[in-house]
């Protein structure tokens, strides 16, 4: 597996507290032909990194539903003494359609 930033992501150690960085993302899969990609955000809070990845392209090479762009992937690493540690967490989007209009929230 392989993941592309664009911009390419900074060491965490070495961001600044308050620092924001926004880019764009693209998982391969060794040789297959999926490919998923979105938007990121990493931000830096004192002893804390925080990293969003919201899907929002997928190419899947066999026909199916493209249920991976409904996923954000957060993250917080913990820059402690001890050395760092990750909290992370899939979020599903759910779609309310309430008869008018169809609304999209996390």
């Amino acid at each position: 597996m392989r993941i592309e930033f664009m911009p390419h992501l900074t060491s965490m150690l070495h961001m600044k507290d308050g620092a924001e960085v926004n880019g764009k993302f693209a998982i391969f899969v060794n040789d297959t032909e999926g490919v998923i990609s979105g938007t990121y955000q990493v931000t830096r809070t004192a002893q804390d990194v925080c990293l969003s990845m919201q899907m929002e392209n997928v190419y899947q090479p066999v026909s199916g539903d493209k249920w991976v762009r409904a996923y954000r992937w957060e993250s917080v690493v913990h820059l402690d003494d001890d050395g760092p540690t990750m909290d992370a967490q899939w979020h599903k989007k759910q779609t309310i359609n309430d008869g008018l209009k169809v609304t999209v929230v996390d």
